[in-house]
Parts: C-alpha cells; sequence; structure tokens
C-alpha cells in the first residue's frame, strides 16, 4: 500500500510539473510563430534597428555640413541705402572760402548695389555699382554721381600656403568620413549581436529538443517499468526511479523553454521590426552545425584578414582619417603663423550728371577711370604668440593621432591573429564532441539491451541516457561557440560587412549597399 501511494503522489507531482510545460506548447502552437533565416534578421536589423539608423542621420548631418562649408565661396548680394544731413557754422576760413557764407548745409542720398565673395585662391572681391544724390548751398539742383567699380585682395602669405582657403572643406569632409565609418561600426556592432543573438536562440531551439527527446525517452523506460512491475520482473523502487528521472527531466524541458523565450526576445529586441516583435513566437531555422566547412580553406583565407583588417576595421579606419585631421590642422596652422601680406587692387569709372540717366552715361563712356594697387603688410608686436602657441598644438596633435594610429594598428593585428587560432581550437572542439556524442550513444544503446535482458538496473540506463544528453549539449555549445567565434573575427577584422553582402570594396574605397541606405520603415 505504501508503494502504491508513493506511486500514486509520484504520477500527481509529474503532470503538475508537466502542465506548465504542455500550457505554453498549446499557445504556441495556436499562436503565429515566425520562420527566419540567418539572412532575414540581419538585413530586418539594417531596415529597422534604432542605434543603426541613429548612426545613418549622424552621418547625413556630417554630409550636410561638409556641403555647406562650400558656402564660403557663394557670392552675397550686397545692397545698401543711406541719407545723411549736414548743418554747421563756417569757419573764418570757410567763410572766406564760401564767399561770407556764414552756414552750410549739405545733404547726400547713397545706393549701393555690389556682389561679394571670395575666390578659390583665398582672394576676396567686391564687384559694386554706387549711385549718390548731392544736394548743397553750392549746387543749385542736384547732383549725381555714378560708380563702378572691382575691388579684390589677395593674401600672398598667411591665408594663402597650405591650402589655407580649402581647410573648413576638408576638415568637414573628413568628419563626414569619420560619421561614415562610425556607422559601418554601429553596423558590425548590431549585426554582430544580431548574429550571435539567433545562434543563441538555435543553441536554445537545440537544447529544447535534446530535452524533449530525453524526456521520450523516460516516458518509454517509464511505460517499460510499469509493465515490468505488473508481471513481477521489476521491483517498485525501479518504478518509482523512473517517475522521479521522468519528472526532473520535465522540469528540465521547462527551464529550456523558458531559454528559448528568453533568445527569441534577446533577437526582437535588437531586430526592432515590428512584425517580428508582435509575432507570438520566432524559430530560427539555419542550422547550428556549419555547412561545408574546410579548415584549410579557413587558413589559407585567414592569413589575408590582418592585411584586410588595416582597410576595414571601422575604428582603425577612423584613426586613420583622425591622422589626416590632424595634419590639416597642422597644416592650416603652419598658414596661420605666416606674417599677413596682402596685395589690394582696385579698378573702376566714375560719371558725373545732373540726372541718373546724364551720369550713367558720361560713367558708361570710361572717360574717368579709377585704379589703385597696394600692398599691405601686418606684423605681430610679439612675434605672434597666438599662433606659434597653436602651431605647437597642431603638432603634438599629429604625432598624438599618428601614434594612435599605431597602437590600433598592432591591437587589431594581434586580436585578428588570436580569434583565427581561437576559430581553429573550436573547431577541434567539434570534432571531439561529435566522437564524444557518438560514443555516448553506443553506450546507451548497450544498457538498454542488457536491461531488456536483465543484466542491468534501470538507474544504470539513467545514468548513461543523461551521459548522453550531457554530451549532445556540449556538442551543440561547440557548435554555437564556433559559429559566434566567427562572428568576432568577422566583427574585430571588419569583414563582416563584406561578407554578408552590405558593403562592396574597391581598393580602399568602401561603398555600402543601397539597403543600408534606405530610410527606416519603423
Amino acid at each position: 500500500m505504501v508503494g502504491n501511494k508513493n506511486c500514486a503522489i509520484t504520477i500527481v507531482l509529474i503532470l503538475l510539473l508537466a502542465l506548465p510545460v504542455r500550457l505554453c506548447w498549446s499557445d504556441n502552437a495556436t499562436a503565429a510563430t515566425i520562420d527566419v533565416h540567418l539572412s532575414d534578421v540581419v538585413f530586418a536589423a539594417v531596415l529597422h534597428n534604432p542605434t543603426i539608423e541613429e548612426a545613418k542621420v549622424q552621418w547625413r548631418i556630417k554630409q550636410s555640413q561638409e556641403r555647406a562649408a562650400w558656402g564660403d565661396f557663394e557670392p552675397t548680394i550686397v545692397s545698401r541705402y543711406a541719407e545723411d544731413g549736414l548743418h554747421r557754422l563756417n569757419s573764418a576760413a570757410e567763410q572766406v572760402s564760401q564767399f561770407g557764407r556764414s552756414e552750410y548745409s549739405e545733404t547726400q542720398a547713397q545706393l549701393d548695389v555690389g556682389l561679394e565673395g571670395k575666390f578659390l585662391t583665398g582672394a576676396s572681391y567686391n564687384l559694386g555699382y554706387m549711385l549718390s544724390k548731392t544736394e548743397s548751398d553750392f549746387i543749385t539742383s542736384s547732383e549725381y554721381q555714378s560708380t563702378l567699380g572691382f575691388d579684390v585682395a589677395q593674401p600672398l602669405l598667411k591665408g594663402f600656403t597650405h591650402q589655407a582657403a580649402f581647410a573648413p572643406i576638408r576638415l568637414a569632409r573628413l568628419d563626414a568620413g569619420i560619421a561614415f565609418h562610425e556607422l559601418r561600426k554601429q553596423l558590425i556592432s548590431v549585426l554582430s549581436s544580431v548574429q550571435t543573438a539567433y545562434w543563441d536562440l538555435v543553441l536554445a531551439q537545440g537544447k529544447l529538443q535534446l530535452s524533449a527527446d530525453s524526456v521520450q525517452i523516460a516516458q518509454d523506460l517509464l511505460k517499460d517499468a510499469q509493465e515490468r512491475v505488473q508481471v513481477g520482473k521489476m521491483s517498485e523502487i525501479d518504478q518509482q526511479e523512473a517517475e522521479t528521472q521522468l519528472a526532473l527531466r520535465l522540469v528540465e524541458q521547462e527551464d529550456r523553454a523558458l531559454d528559448q523565450q528568453e533568445a527569441v526576445t534577446r533577437l526582437q529586441l535588437l531586430i526592432a521590426d515590428d512584425r517580428v516583435s508582435r509575432a507570438a513566437g520566432v524559430k530560427a531555422i539555419d542550422p547550428l552545425a556549419p555547412q561545408e566547412w574546410d579548415p584549410s580553406v579557413f587558413s589559407s583565407k585567414s592569413r589575408a584578414m590582418a592585411t584586410e583588417a588595416m582597410t576595414l576595421q571601422p575604428e582603425l579606419a577612423s584613426k586613420r582619417v583622425e591622422e589626416v585631421k590632424a595634419a590639416v590642422r597642422l597644416e592650416y596652422s603652419k598658414d596661420q603663423s605666416l606674417p599677413e601680406l596682402n596685395a589690394k587692387a582696385h579698378l573702376g569709372y566714375m560719371g558725373l550728371g545732373d540726372t541718373p540717366e546724364a551720369s550713367l552715361q558720361k560713367l558708361n563712356s570710361e572717360e574717368f577711370p579709377t585704379w589703385s594697387l597696394g600692398i599691405e603688410l601686418r606684423l605681430p608686436t610679439f612675434g605672434d604668440v597666438k599662433n606659434r602657441g597653436a602651431l605647437e598644438q597642431a603638432r603634438l596633435g599629429k604625432e598624438l593621432a599618428t601614434s594612435q594610429r599605431q597602437a590600433a594598428e598592432k591591437e587589431i593585428a594581434t586580436s585578428v591573429d588570436a580569434l583565427v587560432r581561437r576559430v581553429l581550437v573550436f573547431d577541434r572542439q567539434i570534432d571531439a564532441a561529435l566522437a564524444e556524442s557518438g560514443f555516448r550513444k553506443q553506450q546507451l544503446d548497450v544498457e538498454i539491451a542488457r536491461l531488456d535482458a536483465g543484466k542491468t538496473d534501470i538507474r544504470k540506463v539513467y545514468e548513461m541516457e543523461d551521459a548522453l544528453s550531457q554530451a549532445r549539449v556540449r556538442e551543440l555549445e561547440s557548435y554555437n561557440k564556433f559559429r559566434k567565434a566567427l562572428v568576432d573575427l568577422g566583427a574585430t577584422s571588419g569583414t563582416l560587412l563584406r561578407d554578408q553582402g552590405l558593403e562592396v570594396i574597391q581598393g580602399d574605397l568602401i561603398t555600402l549597399s543601397p539597403s543600408i541606405l534606405a530610410k527606416s520603415t519603423r
């Protein structure tokens, strides 16, 4: 009676433990589940991940700033209108020159229209027309004067050397280049996380399937034990052992179902695709075991990865651009440390008349030209302390940028080499795990045959089944470590985007695919 009571309690326990798992599977069975390939989740993350979208916007902002930098050379239309009035007392000398007048009055109105800008040489220019109207005590009617002139000031030292006029444009272009590589960096970071999450989901699915297989074996053994107890070929204690082992495996199955759901959630968060997020479940259907893997081919290709990383690794590419930026700043500082020597020139024509039309006719006759040429030199009193300090700062900045780039090159080359060795080690671990799984499967088959022959007890069978289950878990985990090591290698070497077909490499030119540059559909 005691044995039967214990048996009933154990069966109730099994049913209670199995209920949540069955409910979970029932819910998933009735709700929509999406089957996804690795390429599907990668493409979805490119379109919908907010971190990638933010990096795209930052890159577009820097591109806009680069275009805006050309505005320094954009001509500007300038127009001015002013009126001046004068009423004063004359001095004794002025009274003599003005025929005894004690007071003098004058009003003047002036209209200027011109075009101002800067040439690519750094010279500033002004092309303008001026019309003035003067009324005074000495003029019986209004007097109009027209002036058409062209003024230019060309730097000969400061502002002319080392492409100083283009420095803002060059710096803006380099900032856009840094933003471009920052976008690539974010893409690699997100996509490596997505791929890692995808393979973790495949691993969780595999472990859950192993638990289901283990539960099936335990159920078969329990059924066999119950039949043997009924015919007196097995003791009730062995049946209780089978019931306990089944209960333990059901609990493990429930834990692995939760692990799988957590893996799905992590992948959904990274993808940020509403269609995937609303799905009741996501099933990764790419196999965890590597297909068509050839270690010898990988070894030959891996030798070139360190060299490819010097071009493709976005962090290193940004360091190189920062070094070029530092060089541009140094060149500009050298220019600004020079004396300011400017050549100035003016050429124009004047016209005077009683009406605006008359003054303009005189101007068009070109009978009254005006011109001037000159040189202007400016020297700081104490040797240009400010610009000499800026020049020293720029030199140190260039040295720092070079040092940081060299350090990054060494770090990446070392990391790539270590990750290549890591991939090969994990490949050998796969072979070892496969061999262990095959051996444990043979052990279990032998032990089940011995149980059928009455030469062993059920506990030994469960020990063999548990050893096989653990060996298969290690096999899955070895696949998972291998897959993630390849992802880490692609991310560190910068080849991940190229291998996914998301960028095209032509020499040192890197071009992103149109799918990346597409706007988010979120």
